[in-house]
């Protein structure tokens, strides 16, 4: 599949092999795949990190009726079947089982989700510290 053509929330997973590394991934599924507002994603991704499992019970049924609305996310089922690939003992490969699936990923990645800026500025330092440490 190629990456340019695919949808910007696609992308965002596609770029780390379906891991769910960095805030901005949540986001853009918030808002590119289900269609939250920008309020709404940002105040879902403040829910996930903090764990208020109130508005994430509320956030899960709108979050996978806009996956399910949204052509981009019927187009991308087979590259989602690959990154997301199926426990043999769970519900069939539909697109309403996908979307749980998603979801379930966002939830078990929740802990782990930084922001990329941060990964990023720190591994560089951390590259640049290695280096002066091997070439003083």
């Amino acid at each position: 599949m190629d990456i340019g053509s695919t949808p910007a929330w696609l992308n965002a997973l596609t770029e780390t092999h379906g891991l769910l590394l960095w805030q901005e991934q949540a986001l853009a599924l918030f808002r590119d795949l289900a269609g939250f507002p920008a309020e709404n994603a940002w105040q879902t991704l403040r829910a996930l990190l903090k764990g208020e499992y109130t508005t994430l019970r509320r956030a899960r049924p709108r979050f996978i009726k806009g996956a399910l609305a949204n052509p981009t996310f019927s187009s991308a089922l087979p590259t989602l079947r690959t990154l997301l690939p199926a426990d043999p003992a769970s519900a069939p490969d539909t697109p309403a089982a996908l979307a749980q699936r998603l979801w379930d990923t966002l939830l078990f990645f929740a802990s782990t989700l930084y922001p990329k800026s941060h990964a990023l500025s720190r591994t560089l330092l951390a590259y640049r510290l290695l280096h002066l440490r091997q070439h003083p």
